[in-house]
């Protein structure tokens, strides 16, 4: 039986997971953790080079990381650390969904200054949503409004490592693969309110 894409980008994923490349990025610069492991990702994700639109400038000088873009539309913004710049969560505030006032003010100084980087950037660039990321952190945000639903109560997905990007593969491949954000699955996935998550 033929596997599907989202088993064929699982097993692609699995792949990069079970490689020496993960490894080797302990300690490595921001450079080396986006060409190595998000380019990576973004791939499996079914993103062409040609979509990812690096070091995208801002009206402001600064550069996001990147801008994915489908049919020439801005989609997302994406910015990245290096591999290790965001401590991972404690076990006991482990979740799926957030409220990106919860990680603003609970998940330390280097995650809200991330986020409110890429609040900026998207402002910038009229675009709605952005992945925060270190490789293996995957953080998916709203960042400008499109509802009634104020800012600091709009959901937040959370993948913790690759480990749990693999373990939920489905979940992630539903909300950033490029034909999920083709066919909106951030609009129908992040415009409503976590449930029973950390606010």
């Amino acid at each position: 039986m033929e596997l599907s894409e989202c088993e064929k980008s699982a097993k692609k994923l699995k792949e990069l997971i079970d490689s020496d490349v993960v490894k080797q990025l302990k300690g490595a610069n921001e450079a080396t953790t986006r060409l190595l492991i998000i380019d990576e990702v973004l791939s499996i994700l079914g993103w062409s080079k040609e979509e990812f639109n690096p070091e995208k400038v801002t009206s402001v000088t600064n550069y996001t990381d990147y801008l994915l873009t489908i049919d020439g539309e801005k989609r997302l913004v994406v910015e990245a650390k290096k591999i290790d710049k965001i401590s991972p969560f404690p076990t006991s505030i482990r979740h799926t969904n957030y409220t990106n006032r919860y990680l603003v003010r609970h998940c330390g100084e280097d995650l809200k200054e991330l986020i409110y980087q890429a609040k900026e950037y998207c402002s910038e660039q009229g675009v709605f949503y952005a992945i925060a990321t270190t490789g293996e952190v995957w953080i998916i945000l709203t960042i400008a409004i499109k509802s009634q639903i104020g800012w600091g109560d709009q959901k937040s997905f959370v993948f913790h490592t690759l480990e749990d990007v693999a373990a939920n593969f489905n979940e992630f491949y539903g909300l950033l693969s490029r034909n999920a954000v083709k066919d909106n699955s951030l609009e129908k996935n992040l415009q409503t309110y976590p449930q029973s998550n950390p606010k």
